[in-house]
């Protein structure tokens, strides 16, 4: 009886250590930084939208993006935002890809799998 009793206050006691070790996981800074800044009108209003790719790496020093987001800031002062993909290296490229006269973002992640393996994305704002 003993035994099963220090048992069930051992494992008490180390499931209790890691909640707090997970706390302080969660509670550290994810610092996001700007992978590229595009000038670009992409809203068919003539004017110019800046675009921006941001993103969270997996850990200082790495060069695996844990988290990446394209952020549209449009020329009458909306914003619109997408959650991407982890991956290495976002590319954007701006082309009119749906012929309506108004740029596309074609966005491609590589995700550095052995097969060479990537991750695209196409979005378009019109209006």
């Amino acid at each position: 009886m003993k035994k099963e009793l220090l048992f069930a206050f051992a494992a008490f006691f180390f499931m209790s250590l890691s909640a707090i070790t997970g706390v302080y996981a969660g509670e550290q800074e994810q610092k996001t930084v700007t992978l590229s800044k595009d000038k670009v009108d992409v809203t068919g209003d003539n004017k110019v939208d800046t675009i921006y790719i941001k993103g969270v790496y997996y850990e200082e020093g790495a060069s695996f993006l844990k988290e990446i987001s394209l952020e549209v800031k449009a020329s009458d002062g909306n914003t619109y935002n997408a959650e991407l993909e982890g991956g290495y290296e976002p590319q954007i490229q701006f082309e009119d890809l749906n012929r309506d006269s108004i740029k596309d973002m074609y966005i491609s992640i590589p995700t550095g799998g052995s097969g060479g393996l990537s991750n695209f994305y196409l979005y378009t704002l019109k209006h």
